[in-house]
């Protein structure tokens, strides 16, 4: 009889490769796109820092993707399925501060489309459609991620309000707008 395991980790490996569409469940892009802490419970597993950013303008009700670096083809996007639940807008902090709750990062970009729109959407439109629905290719003014875990930070608002307050003291920057250059004298 020969053995069972080569079958088995064929089958095994057949199945983990067979995938759909290339979309991203929140979970997954939180995993993927955010820096991560070391889990106080288990030392060995890592979880989502919690990301707070600002926008140039208001995209709280728009769909967010995620481009290349180059911001010339998108990586990632959500499903329609995703998005019907009111849990995955952002979390307004104050100030125009937003908790991120889908796995924003420095590559990430809006669409034209709402929540609610695309949640309506009976499938994910094609990339190609996704690309044409892009509103601003550099949407961000701030992106930081916290030292603490997306989980925590969903749970104790005041606690990201604190970080805000303090000029995001402990905190890494992930995006930060250029400061104003002071101009003494020009040769005049």
């Amino acid at each position: 009889m020969k053995p069972l395991f080569p079958i088995l980790a064929a089958g095994a490996i057949a199945a983990a490769c067979s995938g759909n569409k290339a979309t991203t469940s929140p979970r997954h892009l939180d995993a993927i796109a955010s820096a991560t802490i070391g889990s106080t419970s288990s030392p060995n597993m890592a979880r989502p820092a919690a990301v707070v950013y600002r926008t140039a303008r208001d995209y709280t009700n728009n769909v967010p993707v995620t481009m290349n670096a180059n911001r010339t083809r998108i990586t990632s996007y959500p499903d329609p399925a995703d998005l019907r639940n009111a849990e995955q807008k952002p979390l307004p902090l104050g100030h125009g501060y937003l908790l991120d709750r889908r796995g924003i990062t420095p590559n990430t970009v809006f669409l034209d489309y709402t929540y609610e729109q695309y949640a309506a959407l009976p499938e994910a439109p094609d990339r190609a459609t996704l690309m044409a629905h892009i509103t601003d290719r550099n949407p961000f003014t701030e992106m930081y991620s916290l030292p603490i875990t997306a989980a925590e930070a969903r749970t104790d608002t005041t606690l990201c309000r604190s970080y805000i307050a303090s000029g995001f003291k402990g905190c890494t920057p992930l995006l930060t707008a250029p400061k104003p250059v002071k101009i003494k004298n020009l040769g005049r």
